[in-house]
């Protein structure tokens, strides 16, 4: 996959039941937010966690994209 360069972060999400929602019993996992260059190979090596209850996750602001609800870290 080819990015722009600057900062970005990595996630990846498995949504088990499907409904484009993270939620419980989903799978996910995060970068911390990190540099990209032109032409840079970046290996990650993803351990996703289930996230056990609703109460495990908080609503961050993504400005004019709106808000997603992401796991407690």
């Amino acid at each position: 996959m080819e990015i722009q360069a600057g900062v970005w972060q990595l996630i990846a999400w498995v949504d088990v039941n499907g409904n484009d929602r993270i939620d419980a019993g989903d799978y996910y996992s995060e970068t911390v937010p990190g540099s990209f260059a032109p032409g840079e190979s970046v290996f990650w090596e993803a351990e996703l966690e289930e996230i056990g209850s609703d109460d495990d996750l908080y609503p961050i602001g993504l400005g004019a994209l709106g808000t997603l609800t992401v796991p407690r870290r």
